[in-house]
């Protein structure tokens, strides 16, 4: 009876050593999480004032870059259109140098006419066009795009006849 009544305290204390490490490891991550959140202020707040940079890095701060470099853009290559019975209309580009994070604006024009119509912009490099009517013309074309440098079209033109076949231009 003894030991059992000073194994019962042995835990209690160790719960209670426990509950209190924990506390104390909370209290400390959230005294952490507001210090980090006061700098970052105070160096937005200094960044925007116009303090020279190299006195941020010197104190540690993180200097953020106000000139931006523009990744350049190149144009798609290997355009493929892959076309379904079902309406779908699969359409695959390689990225030929654009770096992942690039956008593709694909266009589609339909029946042979040059009236071009946004489809999306996606920065995957291939798309699913979807409830497409088969036996129609359509014509696809991509670009790469990163804010207003844009890279030339590449052009494809597929069309469906029955079963699926497929043109490349």
């Amino acid at each position: 009876q003894g030991q059992l009544a000073s194994v019962n305290t042995s835990y209690a204390a160790r719960d209670t050593a426990f509950n209190a490490a924990k506390g104390a490891t909370q209290n400390r991550d959230a005294a952490y999480s507001a210090a980090i959140e006061t700098i970052a202020g105070w160096s937005n707040q200094w960044q925007a004032q116009g303090i020279d940079p190299q006195i941020l890095s010197d104190l540690g701060l993180i200097v953020h870059d106000t000139t931006p470099t523009t990744k350049p853009v190149f144009t798609p290559s290997g355009m493929t259109v892959t076309l379904f019975a079902d309406g779908t209309n699969w359409v695959r580009w390689e990225r030929n140098g654009n770096e992942y994070g690039i956008k593709f604006d694909l266009e589609v024009a339909y029946d042979g006419s040059n009236d071009w119509q946004a489809v999306t912009t996606v920065t995957a490099k291939s798309y699913k066009h979807m409830n497409q009517t088969p036996g129609r013309e359509v014509v696809y074309r991509v670009r790469a795009r990163n804010g207003n440098n844009v890279s030339g079209w590449l052009t494809s033109s597929s069309y469906y006849e029955g079963s699926p076949s497929l043109q490349v231009a």
